[in-house]
């Protein structure tokens, strides 16, 4: 019930907001990077967290303040026994709001399909579902032959099993990215 009230009220804003502003249409592609993952939930690990880098890569069409996007993604996380390879498909939406300048506040979110995946027999591959949410600073930039962005943004990622023993992950991932209008 709650979550049906603040998507509600998230849409209404939203639909509100994009009326709002001067229309900014078109397509893009991006590429984001960042560091290790923030790993909560069942799969937290004591050892070590997050290893290496995380990144995605997305597509999206924006409309005024509001964008779809569709994203893939992954990151690895483990401890100094084992570890586990996470690859995501996400689909969602962007809103991006005036903050100063041509500086924006992004918020994200969406749905997710996540697939766990280790080389170690001991651990249980897996794939689950669930959501994303985010928040971050996007500047537009003028790219000469068309338009584009940089941003920096924070997301959290929450997701159930859906096989064997359920289980639940959570990952916390910052990156920095760049996107190229088409």
């Amino acid at each position: 019930m709650r979550a049906t009230v603040m998507f509600t009220a998230a849409a209404a804003a939203v639909a509100i907001l994009s009326v709002a502003r001067a229309a900014s249409a078109g397509g893009y592609v991006g590429l984001a990077v960042g560091g290790p993952a923030s790993i909560d939930g069942d799969y937290a690990v004591s050892a070590r967290e997050g290893e290496g880098k995380n990144g995605r890569l997305i597509l999206g069409q924006r409309f005024g303040m509001v964008s779809l996007e569709a994203a893939a993604g992954g990151y690895a996380f483990g401890n100094a026994n084992a570890g586990y390879d996470v690859r995501s498909i996400a689909a969602g939406a962007k809103v991006n709001l005036p903050l100063s300048g041509r500086l924006e506040v992004l918020l994200r979110g969406g749905l997710e399909r996540t697939w766990l995946s280790s080389d170690d027999a001991r651990l249980a591959d897996a794939d689950a579902d669930g959501w994303y949410g985010g928040i971050g600073l996007e500047l537009p930039i003028d790219l000469g032959l068309g338009t584009g962005s940089l941003f920096v943004d924070v997301s959290r990622h929450e997701a159930d099993t859906n096989a064997g023993t359920p289980a639940h992950l959570t990952a916390t991932l910052w990156g920095v990215g760049v996107t190229v209008g088409f």
